[in-house]
């Protein structure tokens, strides 16, 4: 039975405490040198040789951090040097070549207790070792996933307008359905289908249309930056419209309104601005005004969880929206799904992929943890906020307006069906059958083949105009 883990133990003329940094060498072959940080120090009763639990331990040599926790036995550890000590942060040079001290029993144990099973430590099972697999794998840090680093380092932003504004990162575009190697050749039934109306052969995405140019940052409802972006936004007939923030829903706190047009991203700052200011703009300005307008159309995707916090946070109550997945939904339930609903929501992410082809790097994945959802999303309340959330919000409006156009493409395509079933049953049929064709409305097949039950069934149904909003 192992003892209770110890917070300190006296090593020669110097102590380890848990969260010091550690210089060590192990003996293995040439000497492996590790750079660590201290842990728990254990003590095994039935054995003679402590071992050292470090966290963060990356090979000094080449630089290699190695996964999870390591343990370091005493029989292994040839140097141990503490870099840095936990309590005051000051840097110190202690050599410590002494053995580590032998450990004693405690009350009411004996070796007579059931015995744990030999401690792997580094040294002994090196990933090189008998998994050399592992070395390809990307050890991830908590502190890395939560800070919502993406794929790709956050892409260069040039000034624009005088630095008013800066240019929208470049697009990249992929037919692959997932990227990685373990995904490889797997397809997506849904992707499937979607490409199958929208694009022109499985190898040519389509291009986007709507992408915006600049990207806008407005702090405050006072102020030229302010009053030139409502200008801008009521010139127009369709916007793309997304929150960020702390928790969605009623229950949450707003960080960013972030609204595209044809050539413009807007964040607007509901932290540094205040978001009562933000809504409380006076008779025909101000974000109200704008949300509510039926007039302005609203893109937006599962507007479910946005609408509940504008309403019943802000009083402010969404007029004229198209959402995409409500768009999504609707077309794979009549073409794939034979009329029953997907079991589960598609992200933004996924439908980009889906419809345009959108690479991972030009996309914005967030992680959360959802048992700790408000402690993981308070990274939107931070300022100033960091670069890859600024980027991350305005990509997640960039595409609305794309996505508006060919998810309602797709969506009517049911219509369109029909319509040219409706033109050609009775045209291109003898005279005498086409007068008995008319008291019943011709077959529309509903698969997820391209055909017509009918007369003229090799036409292909012609697309909507093309164009955005």
């Amino acid at each position: 039975m192992a003892s209770p883990s110890l917070s300190s133990v006296c090593l020669g003329r110097a102590s380890l405490s848990p969260g010091c940094r550690l210089r060590l060498s192990v003996d293995e072959g040439g000497g492996d040198l590790y750079e660590c940080t201290a842990e728990v120090v254990s003590l095994d009763l039935g054995k003679a040789d402590p071992q050292l639990k470090c966290r963060d331990v990356r090979n000094a040599r080449d630089g290699t951090l190695e996964p999870g926790h390591q343990l370091f036995l005493q029989s292994e550890i040839v140097k141990l040097e503490v870099v840095q000590r936990a309590a005051e942060g000051e840097e110190a040079k202690d050599n410590i070549n002494a053995p580590l001290p032998s450990p004693q029993p405690e009350r009411g144990g004996g070796p007579r207790d059931r015995q744990p099973p030999p401690p792997r430590s580094l040294a002994k099972h090196r990933p090189t070792g008998d998994n050399p697999h592992l070395r390809k794998l990307y050890p991830l840090t908590m502190e890395e996933i939560l800070s919502q680093i993406q794929i790709a380092p956050p892409p260069e932003m040039p000034p624009a307008d005088g630095g008013r504004a800066r240019l929208m990162p470049e697009v990249e575009q992929s037919v692959v359905h997932q990227e990685g190697d373990p995904f490889r050749n797997r397809t997506v039934p849904e992707f499937i289908e979607v490409r199958k109306y929208l694009w022109k052969d499985k190898d040519s995405p389509p291009p986007l249309q709507c992408y915006p140019e600049k990207l806008y940052y407005v702090e405050s409802t006072r102020g030229p930056e302010y009053e030139e972006a409502m200008a801008h936004l009521e010139e127009q007939d369709v916007v793309g419209l997304s929150l960020e923030g702390q928790v969605p829903g009623r229950d949450g706190e707003l960080s960013l309104v972030c609204v595209t047009t044809r050539s413009r991203a807007i964040i607007f700052d509901a932290v540094a601005a205040g978001a009562d200011e933000l809504f409380g703009g006076g008779e025909g300005r101000g974000l109200r005004w704008l949300l509510e307008a039926g007039s302005t159309v609203k893109v937006m995707h599962d507007c479910r969880l946005a609408s509940d916090m504008l309403a019943n946070r802000f009083g402010v109550r969404l007029a004229n929206v198209y959402d995409t997945l409500a768009a999504h939904v609707l077309f794979v339930t009549w073409s794939l799904y034979a009329g029953y609903m997907p079991k589960y929501a598609h992200s933004l992410g996924n439908l980009a992929r889906a419809y345009f082809g959108i690479s991972g790097s030009s996309l914005f994945f967030p992680h959360y943890r959802l048992s700790q959802l408000r402690e993981d999303m308070a990274i939107w309340m931070e300022r100033p906020l960091p670069e890859n959330l600024v980027i991350g919000a305005a990509r997640n409006a960039a595409y609305l307006l794309d996505l508006q156009r060919a998810t309602r493409e797709c969506m009517i395509s049911p219509f369109i069906r029909a319509t040219h079933c409706f033109l050609s049953s009775v045209r291109d049929v003898r005279p005498w059958k086409g007068i008995l064709l008319v008291n019943r409305p011709p077959t529309v097949v509903t698969s997820s083949e391209r055909r017509l039950d009918g007369p003229g069934s090799g036409e292909r149904a012609p697309r909507p105009p093309a164009g955005c909003g």
